[in-house]
């Protein structure tokens, strides 16, 4: 009788150990893989895609000092136009912040008085009525050459709100290796100087305490396009369990729906709600 119970109880130890540690079936987690799938894009574009918008790598001009016969000073520099050519910015010492332009043209115009000809006859400055784009932020000779300022309007403009923004869609120990790469940078097995990638992003200190995040700009974009899956095929395979979920599922790239891929994602409990436990890119 003793042995009998014994042998029950095993069987019910093991009845329960299987339910407890059994995967889900699709239909549990179908919902969530699907809203988790199209929650990615977005977090794809920042980490493996375009990033974060950065400001236009332009560097304000540098005015030169000019005397002319009647000892008058003035401020100039140029501008190279894709319409206008090139267009000399001047303005008079005493006259601060309004600039008149020059447009530079190698040929004299018949009916036209240049306010300057070269002697040599090389080139002819002529009144043209332009206006200077300006621009909202401007580099320095100082900042990083291999790094952009991401703007102020950024729709996150730190690392800890990139991180924040990832884990709403990833598992944290897979994002370990991504933060690795995109925070500290990466060794690459190529035929490289240096054979290093820098961070993609990284929080410059300027020389008055300031920090601002920066981005790469020789990084070059993982991501594409984006890639659809069709969660009607979902199906889960193993290995799974109650904490890990491997999914096969059948996706193509939006630009080729004609193109099917069968890939294979998986998903993380943690913390009692299920993450992505790898890429959908």
């Amino acid at each position: 009788m003793l042995k009998r119970i014994c042998l029950l109880l095993c069987a019910v130890c093991l009845v329960l150990s299987g339910i407890s540690c059994r995967a889900p079936e699709m239909s549990e987690i179908e919902q969530r893989l699907g809203e988790l799938i199209e929650a990615s894009y977005g977090v794809n574009e920042i980490l493996f895609g375009e990033g974060l918008p950065v400001y236009e790598r332009v560097y304000e001009p540098k005015a030169s000092y000019y005397k002319d016969a009647e000892g008058k000073g003035f401020y100039y520099y140029e501008i190279e136009d894709s319409e206008a050519g090139r267009v000399l910015a001047y303005r008079s010492v005493t006259q601060y912040g309004s600039y008149t332009y020059l447009q530079r043209v190698s040929e004299k115009r018949d009916g036209e008085e240049a306010v300057y000809a070269d002697p040599a006859g090389q080139f002819y400055l002529y009144p043209i009525g332009y206006e200077e784009k300006k621009y909202d932020f401007y580099y320095s000779e100082n900042d990083p050459a291999d790094y952009d300022y991401v703007r102020i309007d950024a729709p996150y403009t730190s690392i800890e709100e990139i991180k924040a923004y990832a884990e709403t869609v990833y598992g944290k120990e897979y994002l370990e290796s991504v933060y690795e790469m995109l925070f500290t940078g990466a060794v690459l097995d190529i035929d490289v100087e240096s054979g290093q990638l820098g961070a993609r992003y990284y929080l410059h200190h300027d020389d008055m305490g300031g920090a601002h995040l920066m981005k790469s700009n020789k990084h070059k974009a993982l991501v594409t396009e984006k890639r659809i899956y069709d969660l009607s095929t979902a199906k889960i395979v193993r290995p799974s369990n109650k904490k890990l979920v491997n999914v096969e599922i059948e996706t193509y790239l939006e630009s080729k729906p004609e193109e099917r891929l069968t890939v294979r994602l998986s998903m993380v409990k943690q913390d009692g709600e299920w993450f992505l436990d790898s890429g959908t890119y």
